[in-house]
Formats: structure tokens, C-alpha cells, sequence
């Protein structure tokens, strides 16, 4: 169990592993399969029990976070975030400065510096915490670790990250500005309890974080081409 993250959200995490286990089954079995688009690309939403990603952005992130590990050896990617391992088992690099699981390293994103050099680094709704979820707090720190994550990247590789949007403002206006060099962003906006569907800037702009739907109500998935 993570001993530095928030205990109480921790262990409902934990303990709905369980709870929603019925539930899923029920999603999974008994109710219509939801899919949405990204890309031209048809996925399948995901519905998990730990951290019920159906009620949140997890469920559009996780499908797209496994298509794209699927070009590469787990050799050559980087997560920042210990975020996939709950949900599968995995062998690529995880960094995650707060979370005390084996086989994770627990080392700030911006002060990461490997010798090697990685074709993809993945990070799941955790840069928008960069910062500002520290004490004391440290407005603007996202910057410094998407620089990094730039300068961890191959030649040729590819950055993605996924930011729920209304979380961290300061982040929300670098997103808007176009300001972190991303070669793509594409933002998702959510239009029911279960459903999501591609948007404009303009139609996410300002989206609230939290309501009306738990979670994210907009969802960006940035991505980094490294053109050396």
C-alpha cells in the first residue's frame, strides 16, 4: 500500500477491487459495449473495479495508453506515473516520486536523469499534479517536467501524456497557449455518465474539474514527436 499518497483514497481504491467486481461483470456482460474514436480508431472503453474507470477519464486512457505500447519493446518505454500496473502486469521503467510500490522509482520526475534514452514515455493524469499537489506548492513545475520528459525522449520518439482538464489552471493555460511545443493535442470533451466525444479547444475551454461528472469532464492527449 502507497504510504506517502492520501491513505483514505488509497484504500477505497483498494478495497473497490472487490466491491466492484459484481458491477463490472455486469458492465462487461449483461450491458451494450460503449466504444469511442480517437484517430479515426475505434476503442472499447475500459472498465476496471480499481478506481471504477468507468465513471472516469481512466476509461478512455487506458485503451489508448495499451494501443500505444504495443509498438514498443517494454524495454524502450518510460511511465511517469505509476498508473498501468493496477491494471495489468508490466515490465517497462515506472517513475513515480510518492507511490512505494516494487519495481517502481521513486524519484522526482524533473531531477530524472538515466543514461539511456527512451523511444516512449507515457504519463497518465499525472503531470497536471506536477507542483501543484506539493507542499509547498510550486505553480508552473509541469513545465520543467515536460522539458525533461523532451530531453529523456530518442531520437524519433514519441511522447504521450494525458491531462484532465480544470484540474491545475496554470497547466490549462499552457495547453491553451500551445506553450509546451506538443506536436498534437486532441481533447475530449464528456457528454454523458459513460460517454465521451472529440472536441475543439473551444468546447473544452474552461471545463470544470469534478462535476458534473466525477472526475475529469475533459480529457487532453498530448503528444511529442522528437524530430532529431
Amino acid at each position: 500500500m502507497n504510504r506517502e499518497y492520501p491513505t483514505l483514497p488509497q484504500l477505497k481504491m483498494e478495497i473497490g477491487r472487490y466491491v466492484y467486481q459484481p458491477y463490472c461483470w455486469y458492465l462487461r456482460w449483461f450491458q451494450p459495449r460503449h466504444f469511442f474514436t480517437f484517430r479515426n480508431q475505434r476503442f472499447e472503453y475500459f472498465v476496471h473495479p480499481y478506481n471504477t474507470t468507468w465513471r472516469n477519464e481512466r476509461s478512455l486512457e487506458i485503451p489508448l495508453a495499451r494501443h500505444m505500447l504495443e509498438e514498443y519493446d517494454p524495454a524502450d518505454v518510460l511511465e511517469v506515473g505509476n498508473v498501468l500496473s493496477h491494471y495489468a502486469r508490466v515490465s517497462h521503467t515506472i517513475l513515480d516520486k510518492y507511490e512505494q510500490r516494487r519495481g517502481v522509482l521513486k524519484m522526482d520526475v524533473v531531477e530524472y536523469a538515466p543514461s539511456k534514452r527512451y523511444p516512449f514515455i507515457l504519463s497518465i493524469s499525472t503531470i497536471e499534479h506536477v507542483g501543484w499537489d506539493e507542499t509547498p506548492r510550486q505553480p508552473g513545475k509541469h513545465r520543467d517536467a515536460v522539458k525533461n520528459l523532451r530531453e529523456l525522449l530518442a531520437p524519433g520518439g514519441v511522447l504521450m501524456m494525458t491531462v484532465p482538464l480544470g484540474y491545475n489552471p496554470d497547466l490549462d493555460q499552457d495547453l491553451e497557449t500551445r506553450s509546451l511545443g506538443f506536436s498534437e493535442c486532441v481533447f475530449f470533451k464528456r457528454t454523458s455518465y459513460r460517454e465521451w466525444a472529440e472536441a475543439e479547444w473551444g468546447e473544452v475551454r474552461g471545463a470544470p474539474y469534478g462535476k458534473p461528472f466525477r472526475g475529469g469532464n475533459a480529457l487532453a492527449i498530448c503528444i511529442f514527436t522528437n524530430s532529431r
